[in-house]
C-alpha cells in the first residue's frame, strides 16, 4: 500500500527526533546550521520539507540522504570504505594495525578512549551543552590518563590531544556528527599518521579532512 502524505512527513519527523535525541530541537538545529526559519515552519507544521531542502538538512547533519528522506539503509555511512578485501585486523611486528582500510597504533587503548568520548558525550548530552574542539580534546585526554595506566600502557599525550583536536575541529567545520565507536578508530588512525611523520602538517591535515568527509 502507497503511504500517504501525511505518513511520510510522520516517518521523516520520527528519524528527525531520532537524531535530535534529548537535546532542545530549534538549538540542535542551529548547531547543524539549518535554517531556524525553515525547520520551525515545518516541525510546527510536521510537514516533510521538499527533496533539495532534505538533502540539504542531511549535508548539515551528515547523516545518510536516502535514511532521511525514505528511511533506506542506516542514518550513518560506515567509518572509511576498505580498499581492498582483508582480513578486518592483520598485526604487524611494528604495533601497527591495519583495520577498516586504517593504520592503526596500538600503543593507545582503543576501548579506553572510546569509553571516555562515550562517558563525555552522555555528560554533555545530559546537561544540554557542547564543547569546542580545544578544550575538548584537552578534556578526553585527561579523561582517557584517568582510564589507564600510564606505566604500562605509555603514550604521546601531545600527539593524542593534536589527534583529537584536528577530529573534533574538523566536525566542527564541516557541521558533522561522528558516533564515539567511529571517532575513536579514526583519531587513533591521525596519531598514527603523527607517530609516523610528524613533520608532514599539511598532508596530515589534508587526510583528516578527507577521512573524516568519508566517516562522518
Amino acid at each position: 500500500m502507497q503511504k500517504t502524505k501525511d505518513q511520510k512527513a510522520a516517518e521523516f519527523w520520527e528519524r528527525m527526533d531520532f537524531l535530535i535525541g534529548d537535546e532542545r530541537p530549534y538549538s540542535w538545529a542551529e548547531s547543524k546550521g539549518i535554517k531556524k526559519s525553515a525547520f520551525q515552519s515545518a516541525r510546527n507544521r510536521q510537514s516533510k520539507p521538499l527533496a533539495k531542502t532534505v538533502e540539504l538538512w542531511a549535508q548539515q547533519i551528515g547523516c545518510s540522504y536516502e535514511w532521511l528522506d525514505k528511511g533506506i539503509g542506516e542514518p550513518f555511512k560506515d567509518v572509511v570504505p576498505v580498499a581492498q578485501q582483508q582480513d578486518k585486523e592483520t598485526q604487524t611486528e611494528s604495533g601497527i594495525v591495519e583495520e577498516e582500510g586504517l593504520r592503526i597504533t596500538t600503543s593507545i587503548d582503543r576501548d579506553k578512549l572510546q569509553q571516555a568520548f562515550e562517558t563525555t558525550a552522555q555528560a554533555l548530552k545530559d546537561r544540554h551543552k557542547i564543547m569546542r574542539p580545544k578544550p575538548m580534546a584537552e578534556f578526553i585526554v585527561m579523561l582517557y590518563e584517568a582510564l589507564i595506566d600510564k606505566e604500562t600502557q605509555p603514550f604521546d599525550s601531545h600527539l593524542l590531544n593534536a589527534a583529537i583536536y584536528l577530529v573534533e575541529n574538523e566536525l566542527e567545520i564541516q557541521r558533522r556528527t561522528m558516533s564515539p565507536e567511529k571517532k575513536t578508530l579514526l583519531i587513533i588512525a591521525i596519531y598514527t599518521l603523527y607517530s609516523d611523520d610528524a613533520s608532514n602538517m599539511e598532508a596530515i591535515q589534508l587526510s583528516v579532512k578527507s577521512l573524516v568527509r568519508s566517516a562522518a
